[in-house]
């Protein structure tokens, strides 16, 4: 059996997907958390194999947590389970170390067979999912190698949809618990890297590149 764990914030999901995990013979449920400290505290503790994790926590950002679990876990194969279908979440939860990628719209049985699979060493990607990453691929790989977009990294676009919300450095700061001089020298490598210089223009660089 497959030692499982399970983060996800919505009451509602988090007992389904808990109840259906519980009654497939090939897992074993070791916990559901609603934050990511609650799993955090847990996970160190337990030799866990799979983690079905929730993109969108309360307490902390979803790659974050994908990049702690993977410090503090690193034998835990995490797929992400969330509503969203957006090619910018599913590349930047990838690039952050996960291993998989469902939505919640997926039957139980699809989800599950996720964590099979890539328990088994595979990676794997909602159908949906894999077909809006197909069609950008097709239609802005060109554009985007010739703008640095694929040396950017899982927190840079983390800053990046932060600073389009109009959050400053000190509040992208305290969401994303790094210091206020951490945020300034990302942009500063991301403005370098977009060649732009000023706020604004950042942030429309990073609309037109469908990073945010």
């Amino acid at each position: 059996m497959i030692r499982t764990m399970v983060v996800e914030d919505f009451p509602i999901f988090r007992a389904a997907i808990s109840r259906a995990l519980q009654l497939d013979q090939r897992i074993d449920l070791v916990g559901a958390y609603p934050t990511a400290r609650g799993l955090l505290d847990a996970i160190v503790m337990d030799q866990v194999q799979a983690l079905l994790l929730d993109l969108h926590l309360p307490d902390m950002e979803g790659t974050t947590l994908i990049e702690r679990v993977r410090q503090v876990s690193p034998q835990t194969r995490i797929v992400v389970f969330t509503a969203s279908e957006q090619p910018r979440q599913v590349r930047a939860a990838l690039a952050a170390g996960a291993h998989g990628y469902v939505v919640k719209r997926q039957e139980s049985e699809q989800i599950i067979d996720a964590l099979i699979a890539v328990c088994a060493g595979g990676t794997v990607l909602a159908p949906q999912v894999a077909a809006s990453l197909l069609s950008l691929r097709m239609g802005g790989t060109a554009g985007e190698v010739g703008n640095g977009i694929d040396e950017l990294r899982p927190s840079d676009l983390q800053i990046l949809s932060r600073l389009v919300d109009g959050e400053t450095d000190a509040q992208i700061a305290g969401a994303l618990y790094v210091s206020t001089r951490t945020v300034q020298n990302h942009l500063a490598r991301i403005r370098s890297m977009a060649g732009v210089v000023r706020r604004p223009e950042l942030a429309r660089w990073a609309i037109e590149h469908a990073l945010v």
